[in-house]
């Protein structure tokens, strides 16, 4: 159970993620923009909505958010990647 203040955010989801956008997330609305790519906007955590932004980043992007440090909190989740990725390079 997280007790983080739940932020919205508008994300851009490619149509096969969208049921599993909308169990994950409370959702406020859905529209389909492209052939294959719909806004939806949803209310969450920083910490659930950047999760799943760094594990499919290839195909949900966040295009607003109520919550501008959620942009640096994405930074940061990215640059712990990095440092761990160069780290088990390093060691292998």
């Amino acid at each position: 159970m997280s007790y983080e203040k739940p932020v919205s955010a508008t994300l851009m989801v490619e149509e096969y993620l969208v049921e599993a956008v909308e169990t994950e997330f409370r959702t406020t609305s859905k529209i389909k923009t492209q052939e294959h790519l719909f806004r939806i906007r949803i209310i969450s955590t920083k910490t659930a909505i950047c999760n799943w932004i760094i594990n499919l980043s290839e195909h949900i992007k966040i295009e607003t958010t109520s919550d501008p440090t959620i942009i640096d909190q994405l930074c940061q989740k990215a640059q712990c990647i990095i440092k761990n990725y160069q780290k088990t390079n390093k060691i292998t």
